[in-house]
């Protein structure tokens, strides 16, 4: 009898010893995970640091050299290489759309820069906890003219056909407007950088009983199956041959889930032959606007 207490003990050693043993290598494997996902983060977010920087920089040269003169400008263009990736018909251009050239790559840099570490902030204030959102009544026809135009010249200037469906949409959305344009805009940025010339990207509202239902639709190179299970955890980005071509740094969708589920409401995503169709659900009061 004291054989068989004494070998059901030794079982329940080596059975602690085994959970012991394997719950180790779960936490060894998620610390790699997490350490190869803040190697990753911290390249990116390098890479999207210093290449508008360089940009701008390179602009600031451009334009101290025509404070000099003209004349001047073009033969150090001629002799500093590094001050040649502009097109060589850039020096024969007039001065003042040389400048006007100039100055919107300093805008366009600084409004990247601006917007990646806004999203950084935010995200901070997400994780460590948002206040409560402020719900207002949202006019949507008039919202929408004034979200969507900067979007429009966007997708224009792109040759993307950009389409807006509400045709089953209320006459006003409750929701916090701030916390809904910046979804809205992370996903309209992810649709203008990831559809190809020519492609179309659309955004239908609609609604049912109390269910609002906002769907961006591009049409471009499917999400991978595998990688929908991951596509809004923070930091991670969808493995790509080329992973500087859209920039990117595996921010906007995370922040877009935190940000949606402080409204109360969901995000989806589904991918096929036609695209790729981020769905954000957000319920809706009985009471009207």
């Amino acid at each position: 009898m004291k054989n068989d207490v004494t070998l059901s003990q030794t079982e329940l050693h080596q059975f602690h010893l085994h959970s012991s043993h394997l719950h180790t290598n779960l936490l060894s494997h998620e610390l790699h995970r997490l350490d190869r996902l803040k190697e990753d983060f911290l390249s990116t977010i390098s890479h999207e640091l210093r290449t508008p920087l360089s940009s701008m920089y390179l602009s600031i040269q451009l334009l101290e050299m025509l404070l000099i003169n003209d004349q001047d400008s073009n033969a150090q263009l001629d002799q500093d290489p590094s001050l040649n990736s502009f097109p060589n018909s850039a020096k024969a251009e007039p001065r003042e759309d040389k400048v006007r050239r100039y100055l919107e790559t300093l805008s366009q840099e600084c409004r990247r820069e601006i917007a990646l570490v806004n999203n950084l902030l935010t995200l901070q204030e997400a994780v460590v906890q948002l206040p409560a959102p402020a719900f207002s009544c949202i006019f949507l026809q008039e919202w929408l003219n004034h979200f969507l135009s900067p979007f429009r010249q966007r997708f224009q200037k792109q040759n993307l056909t950009f389409q807006v469906e509400k045709s089953h949409a209320p006459t006003c959305i409750m929701s916090d407007l701030i916390r809904i344009e910046k979804i809205l805009h992370e996903l309209l940025t992810n649709a203008f950088k990831f559809t190809p010339n020519g492609n179309a990207v659309s955004l239908s509202i609609a609604q049912q009983d109390n269910m609002l239902s906002i769907v961006v639709l591009n049409e471009s190179e499917p999400i991978p199956e595998e990688e929908l299970p991951q596509l809004f955890t923070i930091f991670h980005r969808v493995p790509n041959v080329d992973p500087w071509k859209n920039g990117g740094t595996g921010i906007g969708l995370a922040l877009v889930k935190k940000l949606t589920e402080t409204i109360g409401g969901q995000i989806t995503v589904n991918t096929g032959s036609f695209g790729n169709a981020f769905s954000l659900h957000l319920p809706q009061p009985d009471i009207r606007c």
